[in-house]
């Protein structure tokens, strides 16, 4: 490992990086910004609170920091430093963009998610479920947002006009377990899920059966961290009670065109 930031004493709470070599984090309220080379970009950037999450935009130009009463994004470029508010009360927890990068998500402490298109600053409000949402992100191609929170898998339509006054997907569940963690497919229409008891499924957005990737597990074997990589051929699973899943497959595209 290569150290890029120190702070002797000091908690570093959140990180976030950037395809195109920005990383980010936060150490109290104040976030730091660090460019290709692991050096600094201007001065620490103050937040209001403790943020709750940080994201890099797609293109990495912008970087979004959740906290209390709303989210700030702030230039990467230190040249262009003056931050864009967007308000809403409450506690906003994971930040997440559209891969078209007009679009800004977050998760909230009181079960709901909450967004705003930055072209117009319309908002979008979305609530009911059952716990805090910690997991949640888009599609392939930005069709869907899929989140966990809920005994199903809800994916928010973001086609079409947007997520307003549409009813949501649902994938997966309805016997009592919540869903802990999602993780969309990098290239196919499909999201693997993990719930609260180990359980894990792939399923597909077309309304085929799900796939079971592992059975439920029990007590304290909650899937707590989700993550497929590039390729989109290997996904990986952490658990509460330590342990590390990998499900390796020959060809994710193949098996869902064949129906599993």
């Amino acid at each position: 490992p290569t150290p890029l930031a120190a702070h002797k004493n000091q908690w570093i709470d959140h990180v976030a990086t950037a395809a195109q070599g920005h990383r980010a984090y936060n150490v109290g309220k104040n976030v730091h910004l660090l460019d290709q080379a692991g050096q600094p970009v201007g001065a620490p950037r103050p937040t209001p609170s403790s943020p709750g999450g940080l994201a890099f935009s797609p293109n990495g130009k912008r970087l979004a920091v959740s906290h209390y009463n709303g989210v700030t994004l702030w230039w990467t470029n230190a040249k262009e430093s003056a931050p864009v508010k967007l308000a809403w009360k409450g506690s906003h927890l994971p930040v997440l963009w559209h891969p078209d990068g007009k679009i800004v998500i977050t998760s909230m402490q009181e079960g709901a998610l909450h967004g705003w298109q930055l072209a117009d600053g319309k908002e979008m409000q979305m609530q009911g479920y059952a716990t805090k949402i910690r997991s949640l992100g888009f599609t392939a191609r930005g069709r869907y947002l899929a989140t966990g929170g809920a005994d199903r898998v809800i994916c928010w339509p973001f086609f079409g006009g947007g997520p307003w006054g549409k009813t949501p997907l649902t994938l997966g569940g309805g016997d009592a377990r919540l869903v802990t963690q999602v993780a969309p497919h990098p290239k196919d229409e499909m999201i693997a899920a993990g719930y609260d008891d180990g359980m894990m499924i792939l399923a597909p957005l077309d309304g085929r059966m799900e796939m079971l990737l592992h059975p439920p597990v029990g007590e304290h074997s909650g899937v707590v961290g989700m993550a497929w990589n590039a390729a989109g051929d290997c996904l990986f699973a952490a658990h509460e009670n330590g342990m590390l899943s990998m499900f390796t497959l020959d060809s994710v595209s193949r098996a869902v065109k064949s129906g599993f």
